[in-house]
Parts: structure tokens; C-alpha cells; sequence
């Protein structure tokens, strides 16, 4: 405990700049790495002179060695640490040799050089075998022929079972190969197979990560873990091997397809689109989708969501998409417009009911006057003719505001279900661009891939729009010309201009109390009415006297007599 202290205080003192390039960095894992080393905040990051990053606690340092202070033993064995880096990211064996020439020519005699001169005799001896870079290590051309010819062999037997459809058969022969090499790539890949048909994924995730431990380049091992992991939820890990596989295989339409797949579902579920593990993806994705594009383009097939269809199903598809948007649209434009056409109908029957409520009351007003007039009542009769015909025509026209109202109600009234219809249509559209399902690579589909996933192009659904909302027409009142309107404080008010016969002073008809006034007899006398307001209807055969309309008094008139 105590030295991983002092080695923590050790490297705080030395990474408080970054070190120098060159600097060797060791590990507690075991790993030693030329490059530099920085602190940041509980952590330190070592950058590689390959560009590799590597995080890790400052416990984890055990040794940083400063090459501005080394001898040139030192020197030596840290540019072979250099080198020897190269010599793994090297793919070809001249380029080897001669960075093994490179470091002899400079270090002929120090301590490490014999063991430079073993390791380039041995990659000499490899040329000459043309040898091969297999699973990540150099072997004679041979001798790989044989290491496959044996893997093959010995799972044979698991891919006949596995072919005839006998899961469970070539599960168990299956791990009998990898119990005699846990690196036969065959027969992980049966295993990983065989399990997850018979819903063993835990297994069949087992299997397919030893099989791309052994082998990073399998793009069927890292497609089918990255399937796996999504299935188990680990969504950010999947994201990570769906990566991987695109590095083994750049260009394979198949992983493209299911990365679509993936990413869809991800943002979908609400993933976290500034992860790394997206992030990355990606970008990724993207550079290799446009050349996957140019490709497919070539045989005439174009990209719709996570599969591929030729142009005349492309634009019946958009098309269908775009039917469905432009209905949507037209359906809230038709929505929106019958709601204001039910306000304005609404103000307009309102307005013709106060007009139908205030002639009628007119009307009865001038059969008062006629039942209680002992004078000539033609002109009475005529205007009640007159606003009996208007009263029709006010009818008439609220009877038909009151029917547009109706029809504008169940216009809008029907637009929430045909809009929930549309919407249903549309994400069904939508939900054709994807399946939802990221699929397995079978045996053999990493060389031959399948075809795209087939489009089944949805029926139309059908929807039936509302009719345009209808405006109301402008109710324009009839009027004789003697039925007008005058604006006062109580609103729009009926003048009749008619005289009409009244009661001064008490009496009763026949005069002895005043009754009515002939010349002044009977205490009273006769005035014609002028402007008055219209009140409710007076029992028959009664004097009425209205009363005056914004202050207008009563202006004198005929006269008749009482009975």
C-alpha cells in the first residue's frame, strides 16, 4: 500500500506537465506504453505514439521512465519498446524487417540486440514461408491452411446437426470441438448459433464474445454480440460492437442495415445521443454508408430506413408519406375553419333570435293596439302585415344559420378520429421503414449476405375529411317603412311611428271619470304616441301607453272616444 502511495505521489509530480514523447510508461496490468502521460483530475491519461488513449487511476502507474534522462542502455530499450509497437500494427513483413535493420544499424551492441536480431530472423524466416498475419499473429501460409483445415474438421459434425436443423445436437457436438481448441472459430460460431434458437442467449453472448476475442476480424462474432447485448439491454455496449464489426467490415450492407435498426430503437427509447458509444457509431456509420450507397445504387436499389428498395417503390412510398401529410394538414385547416365558423354562427343566430324575439314582441304590441283601438286600425294592420312577413323571413334565415351551425358541428366534431386515423396511418408508414428487429448472422452470410428485407407497402387507410367550414351569410333584416331601427342604451329598438290612443286622468270609458277627452272632456286628454319602446304584449282591448324613448315626450294626436 505503502509503494503505491509513493508511486502515486511519484507520477502527480512528474504529470503536472505532459512528459515528453518517448517517455516509457508502465503498468500495473503489465502493459508498457511510449508516450505521454497528463493528470486529469482523479485520473491520469496516457496517450500512445500510436494515438492510442489509455485511462487509469495513478495507482495503476508502476513506472515512468524519462528518456531526456536515460543512458543509452536505457535509451535502446525503450526505442525497442517503440518499435516493437510498430512491428504489431505492421501488416506487411518487409516493413518488419526493416524497422528491425532501423534499430540494429543504431544499437549494434547493447543489451537488447541479440533479441532484435533473434526477432528478425524469425520474421525473415516467415518471408520466406510466405507467411501470413492471421487472428492477429504472423504463421507460415501453411500452416494456417492447416490450423483451418482442423477447425473445420472438428466441427464438422456440429454444422451437419446444425444444418438438419438439430439444435440441441450441435450445441453438444459443437462443445466437444472447443473443448479440444477454445479458439476453433467454427465451432463458436455453431455454439453461438445453436444457443441463442434455443433461447440460451446468455450462452450464445458467451460464445460469440470468446469467438471475437480469438478473433477480432470475425464481423459475424461482433454482429451477433452487438444483436445480443441490444436484446439484453445493454444498449451502449451494442452500440460499442456494432462498431467493431463495421471496422472488420467497412462495407457490409448487412451490418448497415442492422446499425439503422439499432439506432432507430436507441433514440427511439430515449438513448443518450451524446454517449461516446453513439457519438462514435455514427460517425462511423456515416462514412461507410456512402460508399455502401454508391454500391447499391449500382443495382438499381436505394436506402428506405433499415433496408433497400428499387425507385418506383421509393416513390410510392414518399408518396404514400406525403399523401398522408398533406391530409393532415388539410384536415387542421378544415378543423380550424369550422371552429370559427361555429363562433360566427353562433354570434349570427344570437343576433337573429334578438331580432325574431323583438318583432315578434312588435307584432303583439300592434295587435294591442288594434283590439284596443276605436279609430281607424288600417295602418295598424298594415304594418303587422308588413312585420309578420319580415318575422317569416328572420324564421326562416335562423332556421338555415341554425342547420349550417349543425353541419360545421359535426365537421368538427368527426375531425378528432379521422385525425387519430391519419395519425395511425402515418406512423404505420413510418413503422414500415424499420422492423424493429436486428438481425442474427447465420452461418455463412458473413460472405454471402442476405438481401435487404422485403417492403410490404401498407394499404391506404381511408379517411374521410370534413367539408370546408361553411362561413354564415350576413342576415340582413326586412324592414318596411314602418319598421325601423334606432340605436339606443338598450340595444337595437323598434320605432313604430303611429299615434296612438292614451288615458290622462282618472274616469273610466264612458267619460265620467275623466274617461276620454272630447275638447277636455272627462279630466284627460288624447295624445299621439311618439318614438317608444316596445314592451310586452297588453291584455286586449286596454289602453296602452308606452313609455318614451330616451326622453321624447309624448306628442299630442287624434283623439277617440271611449265607449
Amino acid at each position: 500500500m505503502c509503494r503505491q502511495v509513493m508511486i502515486a505521489l511519484a507520477v502527480s509530480v512528474v504529470v503536472g506537465s505532459a512528459v515528453g514523447w518517448g517517455d516509457v510508461i508502465e503498468l500495473k496490468d503489465g502493459r508498457t506504453i511510449n508516450g505521454t502521460l497528463v493528470r486529469q483530475g482523479d485520473e491520469v491519461m496516457i496517450t500512445g505514439e500510436d494515438g492510442s488513449v489509455v485511462r487509469a487511476k495513478p495507482g495503476d502507474v508502476t513506472k515512468v521512465t524519462l528518456t531526456s534522462s536515460m543512458s543509452v542502455a536505457q535509451a535502446s530499450d525503450s526505442d525497442w519498446t517503440r518499435a516493437a509497437a510498430e512491428i504489431r500494427r505492421a501488416d506487411d513483413l518487409q516493413t518488419i524487417i526493416e524497422i528491425h535493420q532501423k534499430f540494429l544499424e543504431k544499437y549494434p551492441d547493447e543489451a537488447v540486440s541479440p533479441k532484435v536480431r533473434t526477432s528478425m530472423e524469425g520474421y525473415q524466416k516467415l518471408l520466406e514461408q510466405h507467411g501470413v498475419k492471421f487472428r492477429g499473429r504472423w504463421m507460415p501460409q501453411a500452416q494456417v491452411q492447416v490450423m483451418m483445415q482442423e477447425w473445420s474438421d472438428r466441427a464438422k459434425p456440429a454444422l451437419v446437426k446444425y444444418r438438419a436443423g438439430d439444435l440441441r445436437g450441435a450445441l453438444e457436438a459443437a462443445k466437444g470441438a472447443i473443448k479440444a481448441d477454445g479458439a476453433n472459430p467454427d465451432a463458436l460460431t455453431i455454439a453461438g448459433l445453436a444457443s441463442y434458437r434455443l433461447n440460451m442467449t446468455g450462452n450464445a453472448r458467451d460464445y460469440f464474445a470468446s469467438l471475437v476475442q480469438n478473433d477480432p476480424s470475425s464481423v459475424l462474432g461482433e454482429n451477433n454480440l452487438a444483436v445480443i447485448l441490444f436484446e439484453q439491454k445493454r444498449q451502449a455496449e451494442s452500440l460499442v460492437h456494432y462498431g467493431k464489426a463495421m471496422q472488420a467490415s467497412p462495407d457490409n450492407r448487412f451490418v448497415a442495415d442492422n446499425i439503422m435498426e439499432a439506432l432507430n430503437s436507441y433514440v427511439g427509447g430515449g438513448g443518450d445521443v451524446n454517449s461516446p458509444a453513439y457519438v462514435n457509431l455514427v460517425r462511423q456509420f456515416q462514412q461507410s454508408e456512402s460508399r455502401i450507397e454508391t454500391q447499391m445504387a449500382r443495382r438499381g436499389m436505394y436506402r428506405y430506413g433499415s433496408t433497400w428498395v428499387p425507385p418506383a417503390m421509393l416513390d410510392r412510398l414518399n408518396g404514400n408519406l406525403q399523401a398522408i401529410k398533406n391530409a393532415m394538414a388539410q384536415l387542421d385547416s378544415q378543423y380550424q375553419a369550422g371552429k370559427t365558423a361555429m363562433a360566427q354562427l353562433d354570434q349570427a343566430i344570437a343576433a337573429a333570435t334578438n331580432d325574431y324575439n323583438t318583432t315578434s314582441l312588435n307584432i303583439s304590441y300592434l295587435d294591442s293596439l288594434i283590439s284596443t283601438s276605436t279609430g281607424d286600425v288600417s295602418s295598424y294592420i298594415a304594418q303587422r302585415e308588413d312585420l309578420a312577413r319580415a318575422l317569416q323571413g328572420i324564421g326562416q334565415r335562423k332556421a338555415k344559420l341554425e342547420a349550417e351551425r349543425q353541419n360545421a358541428a359535426a365537421s368538427v366534431e368527426v375531425a378528432p378520429d379521422q385525425a387519430a386515423k391519419l395519425k395511425a396511418a402515418y406512423a404505420a408508414a413510418l413503422a414500415n421503414q424499420f422492423t424493429g428487429v436486428q438481425r442474427m448472422m447465420d452461418w455463412g452470410e458473413a460472405e454471402n449476405p442476405p438481401g435487404p428485407t422485403i417492403v410490404q407497402i401498407p394499404s391506404p387507410v381511408p379517411v374521410v375529411l370534413p367539408p370546408p367550414g361553411q362561413m354564415p351569410e350576413q342576415v340582413q333584416q326586412e324592414l318596411t317603412d314602418s319598421y325601423q331601427q334606432m340605436e339606443t342604451p338598450l340595444g337595437l329598438v323598434p320605432v313604430i311611428g303611429i299615434p296612438v290612443p292614451v288615458r290622462r286622468g282618472g274616469g273610466d270609458h264612458d267619460g265620467r271619470h275623466g274617461g276620454w277627452d272630447h275638447g277636455g272632456r272627462g279630466g284627460g286628454s288624447a295624445v299621439p304616441l311618439g318614438p317608444s319602446t316596445p314592451t310586452l304584449p297588453v291584455a286586449p282591448r286596454m289602453n296602452v301607453l308606452p313609455p318614451t324613448v330616451n326622453g321624447i315626450p309624448p306628442v299630442v294626436g287624434p283623439t277617440s272616444r271611449g265607449g
